[in-house]
C-alpha cells in the first residue's frame, strides 16, 4: 500500500498495483489509482480522478472535477463545485453533493444521489436507485427495460418518472406527489398525505401511513392507500383496491366491461361499480355485494356474504359463514366449517364440499330439495312451501304457514311450528313435533318418537293431530309418543306427568285411549283439552321397556 501526495502544482499522480492513498493537494491533478482498492482525493482544483481496478473510493473535493470508478463496486463523491462522476462497471454509489452535477452509473446496479443542485443523473445498464432532492434534477433511463433494468427513483419533492423507470419511492414527511409513467409502475408514498398517480400501465400504489389520493389511470391497477382515510380512484381496465380505514373511499368510473375488486379487512359494502370483494386478516367481518353480478370471498372467520341484487358468486372460505345470494340466481359455495345458505330463487345453487362432519343449513322461501351434503333445512317466510331431505340425518323446520316436510332417509327430526303441517319421517328411527296447528304426522319405517311439548300442540276435535302408521304394541323398537313436556296437571304445582288410565276417562292429569283417539284431561274437568288421532286404531302399550307412550 503506497501513500501518495501532490503538489500545490498540477500533479499526475500514478498508483502502484497495491492499494494506495492518493492526495492531490492544490492545482488541476490527475489521479490513477490503477491496480487494488484504492483511495483518490483531489483537494483544490479542477481535478481528474480514475479509479481503475478494484473498489475504489474517490473524492473530488473543491471544484469541477471528473470522477471515474474503472472496474469495482466504487464510491465517488463530487463533495463542491460542478462535477462528472461516472461508476462504469461494477455496483456504484454516486454522490453528487453541492453544485450541478452529472452522474452517470454505468454498468451495474448503481446508487445515484445528486444531493443539491441541479443535477443530471444517468443510470445506465443494471437495477439503479436515484435519490432525488432538487426540482432542477433530472433523471434519465434507458427507455429498453432489457438494457435499462428495473429502476427506481427515492424523491424527497413531487416527482413525475421519466422513461424507462418502474419504480417511484417518495421520502421524508412532505405531502408531495408522485407520478409514474407509460410503464407498469410501482410507487409509494410516505408518512405524509401524498397524491399518487399511477398514468397508463398496470401500475401498484401504496399509499403507506397519511390520507392519501391514489389514482391508478388507464392500466389495470392495484391501489392500496395504507393506514388513513384514502381515496383511491382507478381508472378505466381492472383494478384492485385495497381497504382497511372505515372512511376509505373506493371511486370506480371505468367501462361496464371492466371487472374491479376490493379486498378489505373491515366489514364493507361494495359501491355500485364495483364486481368483486374478498374480505382479508382473520377478523369475523361482512362484504355485501351491488346490484351487479358480484363474486363475494370471506376470509379464514365467521362472515356474513350478501349478495344483494344480481346474479352473485359467494364463497365463504374457512369459518361458519352466512351466504345470502339476495335476488337472482347465485351460486354459494361455504367452504370448511359450519356454514348456512339463504335461498331464495328456484336458481339458486349451493356447492358444499366441506367434510361429513360439518352441519350446513338451507334457509328458503320457496320449496326445497337439500342436496346430498347439507344437513338442515329451515323454511322462512309466510309461504305455504315444502322441504325435502336426503340420506342424511336432517333437521327440517317448517315456517308459519302449512307446510309439507319430508325427511327421506336418514334420522331426522321435523319440526311443523305454526300452520297446519305434514310430517313424513321417512325412512331411519325420525323425531317428529307438528308444532299448533292440525297436523298430518306419519313416521315411516324405523323407530319414530312423536314429540308433543303443549297441549295447545294437538288440541281437540277439528283441531287434533293425525298419526298415521303408528306402530307400537309394546314391542322395544316400536313407535312412541313422547308426552313428557306436558304438564299434566295445571291444579298442582310443579311438572306433573300423565297417569295412563288405559280406556277409562278420568281427572286432572289422566290420559286414555279409545277408538283410535288419545285423549288427555289437565285440569279435572269433565272435558279432555288433548287429544290426538291415531289412524287405524293400532293397539297401545303403556309402561315398561316397550311402552308407546313417553309420560
Amino acid at each position: 500500500m503506497a501513500l501518495i501526495n501532490g503538489t500545490p502544482l498540477n500533479d499526475r499522480l500514478n498508483g502502484t498495483t497495491g492499494s494506495d492513498d492518493i492526495y492531490g493537494l492544490e492545482g488541476n491533478d490527475v489521479l490513477l489509482g490503477n491496480g487494488g482498492d484504492d483511495y483518490l482525493y483531489g483537494a483544490a482544483g479542477i481535478d481528474v480522478l480514475l479509479g481503475g481496478e478494484g473498489i475504489d473510493w474517490l473524492e473530488g473535493g473543491d471544484g469541477n472535477d471528473t470522477l471515474a470508478g474503472g472496474n469495482g463496486d466504487d464510491q465517488l463523491e463530487g463533495q463542491s463545485g460542478n462535477d462528472r462522476l461516472e461508476g462504469h462497471a461494477g455496483d456504484d454509489v454516486l454522490l453528487g453533493e453541492s453544485g450541478d452535477d452529472v452522474l452517470g452509473g454505468g454498468d451495474g446496479n448503481d446508487h445515484l444521489v445528486g444531493a443539491t443542485g441541479a443535477d443530471t443523473l444517468y443510470g445506465g445498464n443494471g437495477n439503479d436507485n436515484y435519490t432525488i432532492e432538487d426540482i432542477g434534477d433530472v433523471a434519465t433511463e434507458y427507455s429498453n427495460d432489457a438494457l435499462g433494468g428495473e429502476d427506481t427513483v427515492y424523491a424527497s419533492i413531487s416527482y413525475t418518472l421519466g422513461f424507462g423507470f418502474e419504480y417511484l419511492t417518495l421520502v421524508d414527511h412532505a405531502p408531495i406527489t408522485g407520478t409514474g409513467n407509460e410503464n407498469a409502475n410501482v410507487i409509494w408514498g410516505n408518512a405524509a398525505n401524498n397524491t399518487l398517480l399511477g398514468l397508463a400501465g398496470d401500475d401498484k400504489l401504496y399509499g403507506g401511513e397519511g390520507s392519501d389520493n391514489l389514482q391508478g389511470g388507464t392500466g389495470a391497477d392495484y391501489l392500496d392507500g395504507g393506514s388513513g382515510a384514502d381515496r383511491m380512484e382507478g381508472g378505466t381496465d381492472d383494478d384492485t383496491y385495497v381497504v382497511d380505514d372505515r372512511l376509505d373511499v373506493v371511486i370506480e368510473q371505468g367501462l361496464s366491461t371492466d371487472i374491479d375488486t376490493v379486498q378489505s379487512s373491515i366489514t364493507y359494502t361494495l359501491g355500485g361499480t364495483v364486481e368483486h370483494l374478498t374480505l382479508t386478516g382473520t377478523a369475523a367481518i361482512n362484504g355485501t355485494g351491488n346490484t351487479t353480478a358480484n363474486m363475494l370471498f370471506g376470509n379464514s372467520a365467521n362472515n356474513i356474504l350478501s349478495g344483494l341484487a344480481g346474479d352473485d358468486q359467494l364463497y365463504g372460505e374457512a369459518g361458519d359463514d352466512v351466504l345470502n345470494g339476495g335476488t337472482g340466481a347465485d351460486s354459494m359455495e361455504g367452504g370448511a366449517g359450519n356454514d348456512t345458505y339463504v335461498v331464495d330463487h328456484l336458481l339458486d345453487t349451493i356447492i358444499d364440499l366441506g367434510p361429513s362432519s360439518e352441519r350446513d343449513t338451507v334457509q328458503s322461501s320457496l320449496s326445497y330439495t337439500l342436496g346430498g351434503t347439507i344437513e338442515h333445512l329451515t323454511l322462512t317466510g309466510a309461504s305455504a312451501i315444502n322441504g325435502t331431505g336426503n340420506g342424511l340425518n336432517n333437521t327440517l323446520t317448517g315456517n308459519s304457514a302449512n307446510n309439507v316436510l319430508s325427511g327421506l332417509n336418514g334420522n331426522d327430526v321435523l319440526l311443523g311450528g305454526a300452520g297446519n303441517d305434514t310430517l313424513q319421517g321417512g325412512n331411519g328411527n325420525d323425531v317428529l313435533t307438528g308444532g299448533s296447528g292440525r297436523d298430518q304426522l306419519n313416521g315411516g319405517a324405523g323407530n319414530d318418537r312423536f314429540d308433543y311439548n303443549a297441549v295447545s300442540e294437538s288440541p281437540t276435535s277439528t283441531g287434533r293431530d293425525v298419526i298415521t302408521g303408528f306402530a307400537g304394541a309394546g314391542t322395544a323398537l316400536g313407535d312412541q309418543i313422547d308426552l313428557r313436556d306436558i304438564d299434566a296437571n295445571v291444579l298442582a304445582s310443579g311438572n306433573q306427568a300423565f297417569t295412563w288410565r288405559g280406556t277409562t276417562p278420568g281427572g286432572a292429569g289422566t290420559l286414555w285411549y279409545s277408538g283410535g283417539v288419545l285423549y288427555g284431561n289437565i285440569d279435572g274437568d269433565s272435558t279432555p283439552e288433548f287429544q290426538i288421532q291415531l289412524v287405524g286404531t293400532p293397539a297401545l302399550s303403556v309402561g315398561g321397556a316397550g311402552t308407546d307412550i313417553l309420560l
